[in-house]
C-alpha cells in the first residue's frame, strides 16, 4: 500500500515484519482513522526494528515491550503462510489503495484524500488534471512528488554529516554534538541533523540561524537537486529551536 520506509531499515533482521506492520499502520491512520491502532502498529515495528536477533515466533515477539497478542498472532500467520490475510484484503481494496496513494503527496491528509477519491480523483495523473482542487501546499507536494519518494544514498548522508561537523566545529564551537537522525537515518528526501550544546545561548542560535543559508550553500556539493536539510538546535537550558533549509528550486515556490 505504501512505499514509506520502515523504521531503522538498515541491518534490520526483522524488516519483513516491520514492512507489513507499517502498511497496517498506514491503513489504520488513512482509512479507519484509528489513532490507537496506528500507534500500536508503529510502536511494534520500531521495537522489532531495534531487536538485534531474528524473531522466530509470535510468542517470542510478545515478550518484547509493545507487542501484544493480536500483533503476535499476525507475526505467526506471516511466518506460517508468508502473508497476512488482513493486508491481502487491503491490497484488493481499490478505495483504500487510492487514499493511501494520495496521502503520500505532501499536504494531503486522510480527510482530503477521501474527499478527492469520492470526487473521482484516484491517481497522481488524476491530481494533475484536477489541480484546482488543491491548496498551494498540496500543489507543491504534487509538483515534487517523485522527488520526495526517492531515497538519499547513505554515503551522501554521511558526506553531509562530515562536512557539517567540519563547518560547525571549526567556525563555532568544539562543544557541539552533531548527529544525523530521524529522516536522515531512514534515507528519506529530508536530512535531519541535530546539534546539541549544553550551554547554547540565544545569541549563538540567532547567529547560526542567520548563517544557515551559507552553511547549506557550502554543503551543496553533497546534495542532489531535490534534497533538503533540516537543522535542529538543542540545548539543556533552552527550548527547541528549528530551521528548515530547502533547495532554492523549492524555496522559490513556497
Amino acid at each position: 500500500m505504501s512505499k514509506r520506509k520502515t523504521p531503522s531499515e538498515t541491518d534490520n533482521l526483522n524488516n519483513d515484519f516491520c514492512e507489513f506492520l507499517m502498511e497496517l499502520a498506514d491503513y489504520e491512520k488513512n482509512i479507519n482513522r484509528n489513532v490507537h491502532k496506528y500507534n500500536a502498529y508503529r510502536k511494534a515495528a520500531s521495537v522489532l526494528a531495534a531487536h538485534t536477533t531474528r524473531i522466530k515466533s509470535g510468542d517470542e515477539a510478545r515478550k518484547l515491550n509493545g507487542i501484544g497478542e493480536k500483533i503476535s498472532k499476525k507475526i505467526d500467520e506471516y511466518l506460517q503462510t508468508g502473508k497476512v490475510k488482513k493486508l491481502e484484503n487491503i491490497h484488493y481494496d481499490e478505495h483504500a489503495q487510492a487514499i493511501s496513494l494520495l496521502t503520500r503527496v505532501s499536504g494531503i491528509g486522510p480527510v482530503k484524500a477521501a474527499d478527492l477519491v469520492k470526487s473521482g480523483v484516484k491517481t497522481i495523473d488524476d491530481l494533475n488534471k484536477n489541480k484546482h482542487k488543491l491548496t498551494h501546499h498540496q500543489l507543491i507536494g504534487l509538483k515534487y512528488f517523485e522527488d520526495f519518494e526517492k531515497k538519499i544514498p547513505r554515503s551522501e548522508i554521511q558526506g553531509v554529516e562530515a562536512k557539517m561537523k567540519q563547518i560547525i566545529i571549526n567556525e563555532l564551537h568544539t562543544d557541539f554534538i552533531i548527529t544525523i537522525c530521524g529522516s536522515g537515518v531512514k534515507k528519506k528526501v529530508v536530512i535531519l541533523m541535530c546539534l546539541l550544546h549544553i550551554r547554547l545561548s540565544k545569541l549563538t542560535i540567532k547567529i547560526m540561524m542567520r548563517e544557515r543559508e551559507r552553511y547549506c550553500t557550502r554543503l551543496s556539493i553533497y546534495f542532489r537537486p531535490m534534497n533538503s536539510l533540516l537543522i535542529l538546535f538543542l540545548s539543556e537550558t533552552l527550548s527547541l529551536w528549528a530551521c528548515a533549509d530547502y533547495p532554492r528550486s523549492i524555496r522559490q515556490d513556497v
